[in-house]
């Protein structure tokens, strides 16, 4: 068995940031983050010859971007609350103390508090088309509709896809 903490990595922001640009190349070629084995391999390669020592493997990166995802969705679910403002310049959320104490206490979002999401703008590029909004959400059980109904549910899709729309976030 191997020693606790071994083959563990350190993602430095060097690393993080060649591996989210190596992320957008592959996502701006074949528009999906959906990638075989030999994609994942390619990509480790890659990482490897411009980190000469660091031992990654197309395991370690998958897990990486899993993360990264649900960093992205947490951070966008935070800006995305009313009374939360997102300052670009110093990647730091704005929000009153009180607010804070609820979001991590409900949320665990204390780690966006000080520093913001890093990577954010990146991630939104990769992310933004697989984060489930449930805007057209139509269930099964439901009865059906009319199609009024069915063009203005599209129209404030539209509407909410374009603008910055603030949405609460339940913290009860």
């Amino acid at each position: 068995m191997a020693p606790k903490g071994e083959g563990i990595l350190e993602w430095t922001n060097a690393l993080e940031s060649a591996f989210i640009n190596i992320l957008l190349e592959k996502f701006t070629r074949t528009h999906t983050t959906s990638w075989k084995g030999k994609d994942w391999e390619q990509m480790n390669k890659e990482l490897e010859e411009q980190f000469p020592g660091t031992i990654l493997s197309a395991k370690k990166l998958r897990q990486k971007l899993r993360r990264l995802r649900i960093q992205y969705t947490q951070f966008t679910k935070l800006t995305a609350h009313t009374g939360v403002g997102w300052d670009k310049t110093t990647n730091t959320v704005k929000a009153s103390v009180d607010m804070w104490e609820k979001f991590i206490k409900k949320n665990n979002f204390k780690t966006f508090q000080a520093k913001g999401c890093k990577h954010y703008n990146s991630l939104k590029e990769l992310f933004r088309s697989k984060t489930t909004t449930g805007a057209l959400h139509i269930s099964s059980t439901d009865p059906p509709k009319s199609p009024g109904t069915y063009a203005r549910m599209e129209e404030e899709f539209l509407v909410a896809a374009t603008s910055c729309g603030k949405e609460p976030i339940n913290l009860e």
